[in-house]
């Protein structure tokens, strides 16, 4: 209930904490009223009260009762003997004093043991609460690590991918029988440019710029081409906002002896087998 009287939703870590004071009988009746309700459709908060009180009534039967001293039937038979004597003898009777037993400890929960009660109760609230303070930051933490860790792996393949790329292009530029094929742009792509270079044991290298964007679902495809053979593909790429491009890949044994590469525009995503289409950009070894 809110300072302005009206209602509001707890939540289950409001329940949890009036849990322990429920156990010990320590609540208003609205807030009994309450927790009885939430531990009807709490398996969590069942069990947490069936424990809590068991520890309750476990601290209570620890204070063991006092019993009275084993002299104190004996006096009071004889100061009930001695008054009734006197009486009939009608003699001035001494006043005595007798000493009074504390009273019998009852068996329970005295003020102590609720006493007790209650710190234990409120004490395993707080570590109920702690623990799972604890947890959310350890799953915080794991996700951190995990992300940083995809990051980390996502970072490594690239690098991984650029390097055999690299070495491959090295390779390649180094290789003394490496045959270059300069190409040129036709029809719609006459401002295009490109190289091909091409090693017999390092394999193919190409790059281009001036190649007109494409709309969505077409793509470029490059073409490798021995005479009287199969044209053989090479991949397919698309360019960026400059029209540039750049592709390696392995030699094919069938394409050694290449003489002629091409880029051809095709239905992507992957491409075509073999094409039907004009080339839109072109070159032949000298």
């Amino acid at each position: 209930m809110t300072q302005d009287g009206r209602d509001r939703t707890m939540t289950h870590d409001e329940y949890a904490e009036l849990v322990a004071a429920y156990a010990i009988d320590a609540l208003e009746p609205e807030e009994r009223v309450l927790v009885e309700v939430h531990v009807t459709t709490c398996g969590n908060c069942q069990a947490e009260l069936a424990d809590l009180r068991r520890v309750s009534a476990l601290l209570g039967q620890t204070i063991e009762p006092v019993a009275p001293p084993s002299s104190l039937k004996a006096r009071t038979m004889a100061r009930a003997t001695s008054q009734g004597s006197s009486d009939a003898a009608r003699a001035p009777v001494q006043p005595r004093i007798v000493p009074v037993a504390p009273p019998q400890a009852t068996r329970g929960p005295s003020w102590l043991a609720l006493a007790a009660s209650l710190v234990v109760a409120v004490g395993l609230g707080v570590y109920a609460w702690s623990l799972r303070a604890e947890v959310e930051s350890l799953r915080q933490q794991f996700a951190t690590v995990s992300a940083s860790y995809e990051s980390v792996r996502a970072q490594l393949v690239d690098a991984r991918r650029d390097s055999v790329r690299l070495t491959r292009i090295v390779d390649v530029l180094r290789d003394p029988t490496v045959v270059k094929i300069d190409l040129r742009g036709l029809d719609k792509a006459t401002g295009a440019q490109g190289n091909a270079f091409l090693s017999r044991s390092n394999g193919v290298l190409f790059q281009v710029n001036g190649l007109p964007t494409l709309p969505a679902g077409r793509i470029y495809q490059l073409w490798v081409i021995t005479p009287g053979q199969t044209p053989i593909s090479g991949g397919v790429f698309n360019v960026d906002a400059n029209g540039s491009a750049s592709l390696s890949m392995p030699m094919p044994p069938e394409a050694v002896g290449t003489r002629v590469v091409a880029v051809t525009e095709e239905v992507g995503p992957v491409g075509v087998e073999q094409s039907k289409n004009q080339p839109v950009l072109v070159g032949q070894a000298q």
